[in-house]
């Protein structure tokens, strides 16, 4: 059914950099929203009461591993003491293990998961050095059939040699000449570490005229501003700048370690860096200094670890808490992150905000407010309460991807039995690397 009202709700419209929240009925008409009201009666309508539960845009996961997802429970022999060596001895034996089959999978699971968790658009940085050619195409393939939006790409790098860095950055380019409305492409680099000077300058030549975004790991850990210095004699960024690299279309991963001029470069040069509290706290590669990030574009990614970025909103803001950050600087990094990531969704994609007029993407969450939500209190309620919920339905273009938690035109038990299968295989293919 294409017309439909949702009543009772809060709806959190979006004006310029605020949240305006709505409590009443709104009427979605052929994928649009055509009306709010208080109490609204339209004959031959589906009415769905959401019982006083609010209602978001969708979220972004800006920096997804989709090729992670199976990964989950391989056996190593490593240590892995130091992050080099869980790059070198965990995903760098996982990624040489990904099929075809696998690739299909990962992205089938991220993608439902990504769902449950009010996630409609995911920027994914691929890495599957075994199979490079259309790699990209298989992800979209998935995306496209759980109708997410994404924008995609693939990890150059030189550690693998120079026939698959040709590969790779050919399946970049290759997919970037494939953009549409809802699935786009990035140009996507390891990281400094292990990309070569003639590789950032081809590319950086490749891109000048397509002024595509680049999407690579910055300063994640020590091993990338150490080595980069010890083999180019320059940090990471300063190596991306004098070659031209980055534009403001690009997202830097991490920067744990990027120094605190480094960040006042990229704020002065609108330069979006992605962080990834959990990842970080995982890998045990440190914590932001937030005091720093705070008028920086910041956008929240999960790096693999779950598709959950309301809990990556929960763990910045207490993080920056524990930081030393006040309460109202806390809130201000929130809310620039917020706002900071919707201004450059828009380079992508046309933006949600739960206008009048507007597409009709939106997620129920499962919070009721105890309280009522106000332009005052809104960040409270989405940090204190929001975040300790899960997506009830998601509405996609005015039609139900999600209805009361289970999805739509989906045999998730299907997918779930083959992604097990194709585990299997990516289990024992790790095994024998050892």
């Amino acid at each position: 059914m294409n017309n439909i009202i949702l009543n009772n709700g809060y709806f959190l419209k979006e004006i310029n950099d605020k949240i305006i929240p709505f409590y009443g009925n709104i009427v979605i008409e052929n994928g649009l929203i055509t009306a709010y009201d208080k109490s609204i009666t339209y004959n031959n309508y589906k009415v769905f009461d959401l019982g006083g539960r609010v209602v978001t845009k969708p979220l972004t996961n800006f920096h997804e591993h989709i090729y992670s997802k199976l990964a989950k429970g391989l056996s190593i022999n490593s240590p892995m003491d130091d992050f080099g060596k869980i790059l070198s001895d965990y995903w760098w034996k996982e990624d040489l293990c990904l099929t075809e089959e696998s690739i299909y999978y990962s992205t089938l699971l991220t993608g439902i998961e990504s769902i449950k968790n009010g996630i409609g658009y995911i920027f994914d940085h691929h890495s599957s050095p075994n199979f490079i050619s259309g790699s990209l195409d298989i992800i979209s393939e998935a995306i496209k059939y759980l109708k997410l939006d994404s924008v995609l790409c693939f990890e150059v790098t030189d550690r693998n040699g120079k026939e698959k860095k040709l590969q790779s950055v050919k399946e970049n380019f290759d997919y970037i000449s494939k953009n549409n409305a809802s699935l786009k492409g990035m140009i996507g680099l390891h990281a400094s570490f292990t990309i070569d000077d003639s590789t950032i300058k081809s590319i950086s030549e490749l891109n000048k005229d397509l002024k595509a975004g680049i999407h690579v790991h910055i300063c994640e850990g020590d091993e990338d501003a150490t080595i980069s210095v010890e083999k180019y004699g320059k940090r990471p960024l300063k190596r991306f700048l004098d070659y031209n690299l980055l534009n403001e279309k690009s997202i830097l991963a991490h920067g744990v370690k990027l120094q605190i001029k480094e960040l006042e470069e990229l704020k002065n040069r609108n330069i979006a860096l992605a962080i990834n509290v959990d990842s970080n706290l995982n890998n045990f590669v440190g914590i932001h200094n937030f005091n720093y990030l705070l008028n920086n574009i910041i956008l929240l990614g999960s790096d693999g670890m779950h598709s959950n970025i309301l809990k990556s909103l929960k763990n910045s803001f207490l993080l920056s808490r524990n930081s030393g950050l006040t309460f109202e600087k806390s809130f201000n990094l929130i809310k620039n992150i917020h706002f900071g990531s919707k201004a450059f969704q828009s380079k992508y994609f046309n933006s949600d905000d739960l206008n009048y007029g507007g597409n009709a993407n939106l997620v129920v969450w499962d919070y009721i407010p105890p309280t009522p939500v106000t332009e005052e209190n809104v960040w409270g309620h989405i940090i204190y309460g929001l975040t300790e919920s899960r997506a009830k339905h998601f509405i996609k273009n005015g039609k139900f991807l999600m209805k009361d938690f289970n999805l739509l035109n989906v045999d998730e038990d299907r997918i779930n039995n083959e992604a097990k299968k194709s585990a299997l295989n990516l289990y024992n293919k790790f095994k024998e690397i050892g």
